[in-house]
């Protein structure tokens, strides 16, 4: 079922995303339940967001720039992309395949406007930036969180507007426990089950203290290799900086998140210049 499929990577699998966002994709996704009909375009606070392949770059001056803008997913189909207005994990590898194959281009810019996103496929992702044959640079001059932070800090130099927020290092998980609410009509769901995590957080049964400790555990794993990647690439980087928390451009300097406050243009430049 497609509605189960969706449910499962949005409520059962950990996410490095803002937790804002989480909430957006939790309503359009109940409004979906409930028969508000959806098209290729979704409304999310008032803004009509459109699907856009990060393989359909522009070439300027020699420097591929590659807009990813939106929530990261992987395998998403076209309902999957239009309700998060969200870019495919294996659009942009493929646009890093291409201009890396392109003769017309010397290096890539990527122009990131992301609150983060799904797990799966964004260390695969990251990897594809970092050993990009040409050099890659990565720009925001909105938002770059989470996943969207993962995949910038995997490039060869990170610029960033000052108004820009930057960072949100971290992974969450939810999960709605309906317990209550069944019970309140009268139901009660047993499940029979071959071990003590199988079954786990299957709707209306809840969590024990054993799958709850293996979630959060998951979690904190996630998390960890989430902030050894931000230090390989970057440097040094405080823990108290990898917290969960975002940083407007000056402040995202100081904390060694990104090299320096940059208009695009300048990005562009910078990129160019590594390309020659």
């Amino acid at each position: 079922m497609r509605f189960e499929r969706i449910a499962r990577e949005l409520y059962a699998k950990p996410w490095a995303i803002s937790l804002a966002t989480y909430q957006a994709f939790h309503e359009v996704f109940q409004q979906h339940l409930q028969g508000v009909p959806m098209d290729k375009k979704a409304n999310i606070w008032g803004f009509e967001i459109e699907y856009t392949s990060p393989d359909e770059y522009a070439v300027v001056d020699g420097v591929a720039v590659m807009t990813i803008d939106g929530a990261l997913g992987y395998r998403l189909d076209t309902w999957d992309k239009a309700c998060m207005g969200g870019v495919d994990y294996i659009d942009i590898r493929n646009g890093l395949a291409k201009a890396n194959e392109d003769p017309a281009v010397s290096s890539i810019l990527m122009h990131i406007n992301s609150p983060g996103g799904m797990v799966t496929g964004l260390e695969e992702t990251a990897r594809a930036i970092r050993d990009s044959e040409k050099p890659v640079v990565s720009f925001t001059d909105s938002l770059c969180a989470s996943a969207g932070y993962y995949l910038a800090s995997s490039a060869s130099a990170v610029f960033a507007t000052a108004s820009a927020q930057i960072g949100c290092i971290g992974t969450l998980m939810t999960w709605i426990d309906i317990t209550a609410a069944m019970e309140a009509r009268g139901l009660k769901r047993e499940m029979i089950a071959s071990g003590k995590y199988k079954g786990m957080m299957f709707p209306g049964i809840p969590l024990t203290d054993e799958q709850r400790e293996l979630l959060q555990g998951e979690v904190n794993s996630l998390a960890y290799e989430f902030r050894q990647w931000v230090v390989d690439r970057r440097g040094e980087v405080e823990d108290n900086a990898m917290e969960g928390q975002t940083f407007f451009g000056r402040a995202a300097i100081s904390e060694n998140l990104i090299d320096e406050i940059a208009e695009l243009e300048d990005a562009i430049t910078e990129a160019r210049q590594m390309g020659e």
